[in-house]
């Protein structure tokens, strides 16, 4: 059974919410539709939904059913990914500049930061074929794994 939900204008309840519907059978709320299929869903042309904080730094937590969470955010115009470990730092930064990081704040447009051997890794898994580029501690690496060489041209 679908019910619509009523808004209160600071006076009195006013007409049902066509576009805000609870089914007290399923729990799944909607915006924008009639019958939400999800425990929110949120249906509308352009931008659907708007989250607005205080400060300048807005985060959504996505948690599962193990307690694990991570999040999306917005630091003062930098899209980040945060997960569990190291006190939830960015895993994955996207500035307005359009510089993505991986490990850290990114001073070029692919910037990957690690204090173990951080290693970009290309991979044929048709001939288990590895392209390897790797900085630690003492020198620069760039080799190929598997049964071909590697040529440079």
């Amino acid at each position: 059974m679908t019910q619509r939900l009523m808004y209160y204008d600071g006076k009195r309840p006013q007409a049902h919410v066509a576009n805000l519907v609870a089914n007290v059978q399923t729990g799944n709320v909607g915006i924008g539709t009639a019958s939400p299929s999800r425990k929110l869903e949120v249906s509308g042309s352009g931008t659907v939904a708007h989250f607005v904080s205080d400060n300048n730094n807005t985060f959504i937590g996505l948690k599962e059913s193990g307690g694990n969470f991570a999040f999306l955010g917005n630091q003062a115009g930098t899209f980040t990914i945060q997960t569990a470990g190291d006190n939830y730092s960015d895993k994955l930064t996207i500035t307005s500049g359009g510089n993505v990081g991986i490990g850290g704040n990114p001073n070029f447009k692919l910037h990957i930061q690690d204090a173990t051997d951080p290693t970009i890794r290309l991979t044929d898994s048709t001939n288990d074929v590895h392209l390897d580029l790797r900085a630690d501690d003492a020198q620069t690496l760039v080799r190929s794994t598997g049964n071909y060489p590697l040529l440079l041209n």
